[in-house]
């Protein structure tokens, strides 16, 4: 199986991966949610782990399961301090 991912893996799969236990290629170049989705679509990939909307995903045949959550932090520049 081909995998593609962004910037992770679940953690199971790692360890597997790390022991032998799971003979898996990882496609590991980095690339944003839509190009994965879009690889799995013309079968480059098997599967891959993004984000997408539900129109995304029925125009491209794919379906999708969730299978965790990432926590996202919005940042901005500290407040500066008037001394």
């Amino acid at each position: 199986m081909r995998l593609g991912y962004v910037n992770w893996l679940p953690p199971d799969l790692a360890a597997a991966r790390a022991a032998g236990v799971a003979r898996v290629h990882v496609d590991a170049w980095i690339a944003p949610s839509h190009t994965l989705a879009s690889r799995v679509a013309e079968g480059s990939l098997a599967i891959s782990p993004c984000a997408g909307c539900a129109e995304d995903l029925e125009r491209l045949g794919l379906v999708a399961r969730l299978v965790g959550a990432d926590r996202l932090f919005a940042v901005s520049p500290a407040p500066v301090r008037v001394r």
